[in-house]
């Protein structure tokens, strides 16, 4: 009998600490039973904004639920309802007593309470979590909308002391991305080709502007002044800290498979793919455009071009994916 005694007092005591680990948790502890609050701690209140666990004992937790969450509820009743053993977590959005909303966090499971099936859950409020969680993005959209613009700022300014280029680097931004998408590379990937294309002719404003708009051909002392520009353009991006090899891609988008390119006479893999397929690109862009010294070729007259060197000056992944684009895809330049 002794025994009895103190196994029961045992049991006592330890439903007793239980008890009070539950009610003094700082999260929303609550049991679902026949589709109702059979229980819920202080906290739980405190999150939903009442005084008292006592005025949510035998509601439809259900009827807590946002509007703009009704959906979930279905989903939520055939959770309560399902018996299934396995653990459960979800976020959603609840009314307050007040009708402000907040967000919270919940995990429960079904099991048992008083030898009856139930649900039992813990839920904590993440309302502040969400907001800052939409500061930050918000700042971050803000960064990189003002980071753009910056760029376009810039290409803009080496752009307008050459009235016939004037939208080269807006173009080549734009192929490299489809030329991205060809080859099935991740979004922040293919922004990197966007930024180097905008960027890849920075150089230029290093070069006196009558050897830029010059009509006729260039002699060698002012061809070798023009092959400068991707040096000046490393020279410049180099301290900015990209996450994509910009610099690499504005200083080697000259450099050929074969050696023959400018100005590091770089071969093979020793060049970016990122520049190879840069390389292409503004290639096909400008025998497409029109220039002091001659009118546009064509688009058939620049593929042409980029097949015939595939392999040897241009890379041929970048070609392969170029000529599909254009073949294939049916994919258009933006008029000049």
């Amino acid at each position: 009998l002794e025994d009895q005694r103190q196994t029961e007092r045992a049991l006592s005591d330890s439903e007793r600490q239980f008890r009070d680990l539950v009610e003094q948790s700082v999260a929303g502890i609550y049991i679902v039973q026949h589709g109702v609050l059979a229980y819920v701690n202080p906290s739980y209140a405190t999150i939903l904004g009442y005084d008292s666990p006592h005025e949510l004992i035998g509601r439809d937790p259900r009827s807590f639920i946002d509007i703009r969450d009704h959906a979930f509820v279905a989903l939520l009743k055939e959770r309560l309802t399902s018996g299934e053993p396995t653990a459960r977590e979800y976020t959603l959005r609840l009314l307050r007593k007040d009708g402000t909303s907040i967000d919270v966090s919940a995990h429960d499971v079904s099991s048992s309470y008083r030898g009856q099936p139930a649900v039992i859950g813990l839920m904590l409020d993440i309302s502040a979590q969400k907001h800052a969680e939409a500061e930050v993005n918000r700042y971050v959209a803000q960064l990189k909308s003002a980071f753009l613009q910056t760029v376009e700022v810039a290409t803009t300014i080496a752009q307008m002391r050459d009235p016939y280029t004037a939208n080269h680097a807006k173009r080549v931004a734009q192929m490299l991305v489809e030329f991205g998408r060809e080859l099935g590379w991740d979004t922040q990937r293919i922004e990197g080709l966007r930024i180097g294309g905008f960027l890849h002719d920075i150089g230029t404003i290093t070069i006196p502007a009558e050897i830029i708009v010059k009509p006729g051909r260039l002699n060698p002392v002012e061809m070798k002044l023009i092959r400068t520009h991707p040096s000046a353009g490393f020279d410049i991006l180099k301290i900015v800290d990209f996450p994509w090899p910009v610099a690499q891609m504005t200083l080697q988008h000259h450099e050929r498979l074969d050696g023959s390119g400018y100005p590091a006479g770089l071969r093979g893999d020793d060049i970016v793919p990122e520049a190879r397929l840069l390389a292409v690109a503004d290639v096909v862009e400008a025998m497409c455009s029109h220039r002091p010294y001659r009118p546009a070729l064509g688009i058939e007259k620049a593929l042409e071009e980029v097949e015939s060197g595939r392999g040897t000056l241009y890379g041929e992944e970048a070609v392969d994916a170029c000529l599909r684009v254009f073949r294939e895809r049916g994919y258009a330049l933006p008029p000049e």
